[in-house]
């Protein structure tokens, strides 16, 4: 269900962008369009993976009512599977609305390329955030929100903040613009404001080297605590 709302919402939102925004218009002073689209769908996208993810206590109902059908996993679509199914499907859907929304604006046979970049950190954006979410969960299920809190400080808020001060004291202005890049909260901007139409800036490359690496730290993080948590239920009294 919350797939197929989360389909709905990207539907619209593409609909609208390609209604409101003048054909062929796109360059980097009429990237509004895709830019409302992204953070729309991202924040969306977030507040439904926190809702599919499974608490420990739910994760391990559905453990052991897998078991008691001899299945040796729950299935992926289940409400008490870890949420890679779901996660997934938000990905995939957040990025192939945003590619449209930049066809459609730009009425070329290529997506800009600072569309693909933002693209690309918002997808990974949801992912890491998806994959820490349940990661927590899981093993610290009394502390995750503060976990995950200090997590989202880090990752989001802290590269601002240094790259507040650094640009207090730099010549150009534009030199900060990498250290801004990490946290996608502005990242995703940055990257979309590209220009090129191959290849990507070192501002495009740290936003998405920045969502990279915490979604495959992350993933595989998720990987071993879910079967970690498995492999310790034990079956009910």
């Amino acid at each position: 269900m919350a797939v197929l709302f989360y389909l709905l919402i990207a539907a619209l939102t593409v609909l609208d962008v390609a209604l409101d925004s003048p054909p062929g218009s796109y360059s980097h002073t009429s990237g509004l369009g895709p830019s409302a689209a992204i953070y729309l769908l991202l924040a969306v996208g977030l507040g439904l993976s926190v809702a599919v993810t499974p608490g420990r206590g739910q994760f391990a109902k559905g453990v052991r009512h897998s078991r008691k059908l001899g299945l040796s996993y729950v299935p992926a679509w289940g409400d008490a599977a870890a949420n890679w199914a779901p996660l997934a499907a938000f990905g995939a859907v957040l990025l192939a609305a945003v590619l449209a929304v930049a066809l459609l604006v730009n009425l070329r046979p290529y997506v800009p390329v600072g569309v693909t970049a933002a693209a690309g950190v918002a997808t990974l954006t949801l992912l890491y955030f998806g994959y820490a979410k349940q990661s927590l969960d899981l093993a610290y299920p009394r502390n995750s929100g503060s976990y995950l809190t200090l997590l989202l400080f880090v990752l989001w808020a802290l590269p601002l903040l240094i790259g507040m001060l650094v640009a207090v004291y730099a010549a150009d202005g534009g030199s900060t613009k990498p250290l801004f890049a990490m946290s996608p909260l502005a990242g995703v901007q940055l990257a979309l404001s590209e220009q090129y139409r191959f290849g990507w800036s070192l501002t495009a490359k740290t936003a998405i080297m920045a969502s990279l690496l915490p979604a495959v730290v992350f993933a595989l993080l998720c990987t071993r605590v879910v079967r970690r948590t498995a492999a310790e239920i034990t079956p009910a009294p």
